[in-house]
């Protein structure tokens, strides 16, 4: 039986393969993440996703997903950018529009938009 972190990176791999060119890695960690809202982050070459990200949300799962490719594909292009811009090139890119729910975390469904501004740049 394959397990929801598993099908958290497959779904990352399908993203990454959506004809970007990316030469990204996607892994997972448990200890990185100390924030309750802390799903992912980006160096410009891995993903790492959270293995809570697994248990939230399809909605959760592809906004920060799409999030995490669009800071990889800024960095790779060698764009200076904030988290906002990451929101706007994701939603270019993947035909989505992002949004932050209750816990601040991204999704695609109902939530505030721009990316609230308490949260790190």
């Amino acid at each position: 039986m394959i397990s929801l972190v598993e099908t958290l990176i497959n779904r990352a791999e399908c993203f990454l393969g959506y004809g970007l060119g990316l030469d990204v890695e996607i892994s997972y960690d448990r200890s990185s993440f100390p924030k309750k809202r802390d799903m992912a982050y980006c160096n410009g070459l891995t993903i790492v996703l959270s293995d809570k990200l697994a248990y939230l949300p399809i909605e959760n799962q592809i906004a920060v997903i799409a999030h995490e490719i669009a800071h990889c594909d800024l960095i790779q292009s060698n764009i200076e950018h904030t988290e906002r811009d990451a929101d706007k090139h994701a939603e270019d890119i993947f035909a989505i529009k992002i949004s932050y729910d209750h816990n601040n975390v991204q999704t695609t469904s109902i939530g505030k938009r721009p990316r609230p501004s308490h949260l790190p740049k």
